[in-house]
């Protein structure tokens, strides 16, 4: 069981340069213990041979825990190396989370990933590429992607629109 933090744990003032409070603060302080806590004990794992490969986010949790926390439950996250844990702040079970390390029958990805590799659409979050650097061009791909489409819906409502007051301004034959 991970430990709850004091609120005294925390800078006295943090909260209010940030703009966020107290509440919004310890979630994302538990987050990144859990985090750590859970790194420590796949690495572990990983120098047993027990574990084949895990990407540890040590050091990095504030950047991937702040990263994930400024996104809305809607957009969609592409990760690096040492970012997977951010579906973990989505709410992504953690026991699916480890099945996936482990590669076992928990994997919601059906051992169709390596491991340290996780995804879930539940929370918007595609897998991570072994190729560092990749998720940027995804991440733009599906942006356009996704804008596009608006774009397309938006023009066949204006063309649908268009014709709808043609058909009114024109009498019927």
């Amino acid at each position: 069981m991970i430990p709850s933090p004091a609120a005294s744990a925390l800078p006295g003032r943090a909260g209010e340069r940030s703009g966020l409070g107290q509440a919004q603060l310890l979630e994302m302080y538990r987050a990144m213990l859990l985090i750590r806590t859970l790194d420590e004990r796949m690495m572990t794992l990983q120098r047993q041979g027990r574990v084949g490969f895990y990407g540890a986010c040590t050091g990095q949790e504030a950047a991937c825990i702040g990263s994930v926390y400024a996104l809305r439950p809607t957009d969609w996250i592409f990760p690096a190396l040492r970012e997977g844990a951010a579906m973990l702040m989505r709410g992504f079970p953690l026991v699916h989370y480890i099945a996936q390390v482990f590669g076992n029958s928990g994997d919601l990805t059906k051992g169709r990933q390596m491991p340290s590799h996780q995804a879930a659409r539940s929370v918007n979050q595609v897998s991570w590429s072994s190729c560092i650097g990749t998720q940027l061009s995804q991440a733009v791909g599906a942006a356009w992607r996704r804008s596009s489409r608006a774009s397309v819906r938006r023009l066949r409502g204006a063309v649908a629109l268009r014709q709808a007051v043609g058909n009114l301004r024109e009498p019927s034959p």
